[in-house]
């Protein structure tokens, strides 16, 4: 990847100017395998996935395998790899295959993830580096997180508490790079508000507080808007005795949590120390 890197990399910046680092907008994991476990008897109950869709398909009648999340951020493609090349004659995998201990007959299949940028971006996976360093915890991302192969358990209605099927145990220990522990959490970042949504509409508080004072100046108007502020949360707001600095510290505590931009783990001593204060000055004690 870093010799193809380099060698476009070089073709691009002959072409002209090129300002800032390439980003990678797609990433497909796969591994090709044989197994005796019967892949076409199963039903579309044994992936538990956070995916809507799960499809099997077939050629002529004859399946030939899942997708699973097909369109959305990540999809998932399990499916029979030496039927699928007599289609696409992609022959040069058959000495690949041979030479890794394939016997020539058996079915081989292909477990296939594919990564949107979006998704990358959320794993924090944008640049050429990071990417060959968290090969492997995109891959536990997807196999063990957002999908996973079960054994269907009909006393239990609960399917994520069903046991992992060892056929997906073998895939999902697939070594992709040296750091296989490694664990990508994802930070969906969907609910930030946007830059209009923060310097313009945010600032509707402010501006009709100073028409309404009848104040021009920004200056005087953001130090006379706090100090009525402060006011307000000490002595007239639903929060009297709590303070304007302890409101704002319980809303920034809120919305971190909810954009995940903040780790509130370690605010949690703080957080109780405010809800124990919070309490006694509602109780008015």
């Amino acid at each position: 990847i870093k010799e193809v890197f380099k060698e476009l990399s070089f073709i691009i910046t002959s072409l002209g100017l090129v300002i800032g680092e390439p980003k990678v907008s797609r990433v497909d994991l796969f591994v090709d395998f044989t197994t005796s476990y019967e892949i076409k008897n199963w039903d579309a109950v044994v992936w538990v996935s956070r995916a809507e869709k799960t499809n099997a398909y077939g050629i002529k009648r004859e399946f030939s395998g899942w997708v699973i999340g097909e369109g959305g951020g990540i999809s998932a493609r399990l499916y029979n790899k030496t039927k699928e090349i007599l289609k696409s004659k992609k022959d040069y995998l058959i000495p690949l295959w041979k030479e890794l201990g394939w016997d020539g007959v058996s079915n081989v299949w292909r477990l296939e993830f594919q990564i949107e940028r979006k998704v990358l971006k959320e794993l924090s996976t944008l640049s050429i580096d990071t990417l060959l360093e968290h090969q492997k915890g995109l891959w536990n991302y997807a196999s063990k997180h957002w999908l996973r192969l079960t054994i269907p358990n009909k006393n239990d209605s609960n399917q994520t508490r069903w046991p992992t099927h060892p056929l997906w145990t073998d895939l999902q220990n697939i070594p992709f790079s040296k750091k296989e522990n490694i664990t990508l959490k994802r930070i969906s970042q969907e609910r930030i508000p946007s830059d209009d949504t923060l310097f313009i509409n945010g600032l509707g508080g402010i501006t009709s507080f100073m028409a309404l004072h009848k104040i021009m100046e920004l200056d005087e108007g953001l130090g006379e808007y706090f100090a009525h502020a402060k006011r307000f949360h000490e002595y007239k707001g639903r929060n009297a005795g709590i303070g304007l600095k302890q409101y704002i510290s319980k809303k920034v505590r809120e919305k971190g949590r909810k954009f995940n931009t903040i780790d509130n783990r370690q605010l949690e001593g703080r957080n109780k120390a405010f809800a124990k204060a919070y309490k006694k000055a509602k109780d008015g004690e």
